[in-house]
């Protein structure tokens, strides 16, 4: 396969990007080769939204297939994959960058506003906010080399091999190949599976996740605990991301502060990410779970039995990751008439924040 590759960042978290609306076969991408050559989280392929079959996580842990046909409507489809090429579930930084890679492509909403996709967990929305320059990333060329300059990234002959060098490869620090930034808000699927679990919360956004809340998650030794939990029986036979949270207390001093501050542990990438969107979804409504004040409402004091109050409208979070500030919206639902406040389901969930494209190679 010779194709062009597509760098893209989402608040840190990067992905190589195909365009598959050709139609070329999963198999014949190196997944594993591409994301180590580059550096990335993951792999993404964008699909025709008429058509797609792709891979999906069965709760036992193996694989079946999603499928449409020619009477389903999309925009497009997205297929994710981990480093180690397993696939199947949701990617939430993956998908706002999906959807930047469709408006780089020139493909337009069939509503005209809002994209709507497919991916391994079922139907999304994506929506672009906002457009800005990126020149306050990298304002000095010096630093930030052009991509075609880049030692070993001459995919024309080879798209999965190993490059000559691994010096000055490109990295989601460059300023953005097309000069701009974009905002992107993105419906995740309705959340129904969560409990807690351990000393935390287990939360399926898409894709399983632990949520832990620490007092202190720089110093974590997040490899040795994110691995731990990663790892634990109660998750096997698939295991689960593992997150832990910082609940920062917001100042007259600093009233713009992120609310939560999460580190993630990321299976398939079996390493920490500088953010994962699912993990920040999921610690937002284990936040919630836990009583802990939205930011949509520091005032009032969000405790259990105050929650049917707040479940009329939606609930707000801001969360830090290791380099970029993102939102979490999302509206619980309670059962009718129950004494205990009990919550069915999470509807109306959105993530929103930054996604870059930050290298074209080939």
């Amino acid at each position: 396969m010779s194709t062009t590759l597509y760098l893209y960042s989402g608040a840190g978290n990067t992905f190589v990007v195909l365009d598959g609306r050709s139609g070329f076969p999963t198999d014949s991408v190196d997944i594993v080769g591409l994301c180590a050559k580059y550096n990335t989280d993951g792999l993404m392929i964008l699909r025709e939204g008429n058509y797609y079959s792709f891979p999906v996580a069965a709760p036992d842990g193996r694989s079946n297939t999603r499928s449409g046909n020619s009477g389903t409507t999309y925009d497009f489809a997205m297929e994710f994959f981990n480093p180690d090429a397993s696939g199947g579930m949701m990617c939430g930084n993956g998908g706002r960058c999906i959807v930047a890679f469709a408006d780089y492509l020139g493909l337009r909403p069939a509503d005209g506003k809002v994209y709507r996709f497919v991916a391994g967990d079922g139907e999304h929305t994506g929506e672009i906010l906002s457009v800005t320059p990126d020149s306050s990333v990298c304002p000095d060329p010096s630093v930030c080399p052009d991509p075609s300059s880049v030692p070993g990234t001459d995919v024309s002959s080879d798209p999965t091999g190993t490059p000559d060098t691994t010096e000055g490869l490109p990295t989601h620090h460059m300023p953005a190949a097309d000069g701009v930034v974009k905002t992107i808000r993105i419906k995740m699927i309705d959340v129904e599976e969560f409990h807690p679990a351990l000393d935390g919360w287990f939360v399926d956004t898409g894709t399983r996740h632990f949520v832990k809340f620490v007092p202190d998650v720089e110093n974590l030794d997040i490899e040795a605990e994110g691995k731990r939990y990663r790892w634990d029986p109660e998750f096997s036979p698939i295991g689960a991301n593992a997150n832990f949270v910082k609940v920062d207390t917001a100042s007259q001093d600093t009233p713009n502060s992120p609310h939560l501050t999460v580190r993630t542990f990321e299976k398939g990438v079996e390493g920490e990410t500088l953010a994962c969107g699912t993990g920040i979804t999921a610690s937002a409504i284990a936040a919630w779970l836990s009583g802990v004040v939205p930011t949509s409402s520091p005032e009032t004091e969000s405790t259990y039995a105050s929650k049917s109050a707040e479940s009329e409208g939606k609930i707000s979070y801001e969360i830090r990751a290791r380099e970029d500030d993102l939102r979490v919206d999302f509206r619980p639902v309670l059962a009718p008439n129950s004494p205990h406040h009990t919550v069915l389901r999470f509807e109306d969930v959105y993530l929103t924040g930054p996604a870059k494209l930050y290298c074209i190679i080939g």
